[in-house]
């Protein structure tokens, strides 16, 4: 990292003196290099200081900030091409490993909103999108100031009340885009992955759906990318149809992330250059955890010796001011013969069963969500507790509750009945 530090401007008393004992040459010459270094910035690798202006310019990350006049002498920078820190510089100079104002951190992709960003666990929220990035500011979690020295904590003070305003003159500088690998392409990307498509193609997400994006040319949808279910679907290229023709579907699946997803596009596109380069340039990021991945999660359970019950939730058992336990009235789903005739294709059986089972710790629910309560949200997976009071009506659906092998209810999932 670089540290980069205002200068301040050549004093007007050299050039006061100089005119005191009539050297009219020299009086020249400093006016003429005073004008020269006022006009120039100083240059540094990873941003640039304008003198006389409490503007910060960085080509690298590709932004220009203003701090407060006040600011002056007051505050460090440290940048590189993906982050860039802003210290105290007095909180700093006595205490190196403190004196952290603010981080800004530049991540690849636009399509990354609010909801996603919630879900880290440090404190970020979305300062700025374009030029292919988006901008992430970062507030420190910890104290970055002695308590104990009162000048030292007003400083630090003084200058974090302003960080707030200082978020809000973040603007894109130059033009400096993630870099593609094919001539003609872009690179776009979300919380969870990216990709290059063609530089007349558009990746917008789906009103409504989530974990869904469209893939657009020139405003008419060509296909869609989407999350699906850890390894549901092996097959890597296979043809199919939709109400608007042939399709071609590609499965991809990252086994470190234990992540996948899948593109589907119209078969005029499906074996075009565009969808190759798609194909060699799709990757997963570490996006935040989500529905997909408790999804992914309650199969792991299953397959290391839990059980799935299939049932309605009788009441939650509360001790002290906790739920310990959920009582389950069981219930089966039966397909095939008469079953089948169903408009649905099964029937749901009473077995006329309750059973209380024990809460793991950190149970987490996955319930259906508005407005239509037929899918789930792509991060409403709360605790038992506020489970409970967010949705009233629980007792009313039906859910399959995962055990995981000690007979704990580890995961309930709401189960969609039409």
């Amino acid at each position: 990292m670089y540290i980069f530090t205002q200068k301040k401007r050549p004093s007007v008393f050299i050039v006061l003196a100089v005119v005191l004992i009539g050297l009219a040459a020299l009086i020249g010459l400093a006016a003429d290099t005073a004008q020269t270094e006022t006009a120039q910035t100083k240059k540094a690798q990873g941003g640039t200081f304008l003198f006389g202006e409490p503007n910060y310019k960085s080509e690298d990350l590709g932004i220009r900030l203003e701090f407060p006049q006040e600011w002056k002498d007051r505050y460090t920078v440290q940048a590189d091409k993906e982050l860039l820190r802003v210290y105290s510089s007095k909180v700093q100079k006595v205490f190196p490993e403190a004196g952290l104002l603010f981080t800004l951190r530049r991540q690849v992709g636009e399509q990354i909103t609010e909801e996603d960003v919630a879900q880290s666990p440090v404190p970020e929220k979305i300062a700025l999108q374009g030029n292919g990035f988006t901008y992430l500011i970062c507030l420190p979690s910890d104290v970055q100031y002695p308590v104990d020295q009162e000048e030292l904590s007003r400083e630090y003070q003084e200058l974090a009340a302003d960080v707030s305003d200082i978020s809000e003159t973040l603007s894109l500088y130059g033009k400096n885009r993630p870099a593609a690998s094919h001539e003609g392409f872009q690179i776009v990307g979300t919380a969870f992955f990216t990709m290059e498509i063609s530089e007349d193609w558009s990746l917008s997400p789906r009103e409504g759906e989530p974990g869904y994006w469209d893939l657009l040319k020139k405003g008419k949808v060509i296909g869609s990318i989407f999350l699906t279910l850890y390894n549901d679907d092996p097959d890597s290229l296979k043809q199919g149809a939709s109400g608007a023709g042939n399709f071609y579907v590609e499965d991809f699946t990252d086994e470190q992330t234990q992540r996948s997803a899948r593109t589907e596009l119209f078969a005029k596109n499906g074996k075009s250059e565009e969808a190759k380069v798609i194909s060699e340039t799709f990757s997963f990021v570490n996006g935040p955890y989500n529905v997909f991945d408790l999804q992914r999660d309650a199969q792991q359970y299953l397959e290391s010796g839990g059980q799935l019950i299939f049932g309605k939730i009788k009441e939650f058992v509360v001790v002290g001011d906790k739920p310990a336990s959920v009582r389950v009235k069981y219930f089966g789903l039966v397909t095939g013969g008469d079953a089948a005739a169903e408009p649905n294709g099964f029937l749901i059986k009473d077995y006329w069963k309750w059973r209380t089972h024990k809460l793991s710790a950190g149970c987490r629910v996955l319930p259906l969500t508005a407005p239509d309560y037929t899918r789930f949200g792509l991060y409403e997976m709360p605790l038992v507790e506020d489970f409970m009071k967010a949705y009233p009506d629980h007792l009313s659906g039906y859910y399959d509750f995962i055990l995981n092998s000690q007979g704990e209810v580890q995961i309930i999932v709401q189960h969609y009945i039409p």
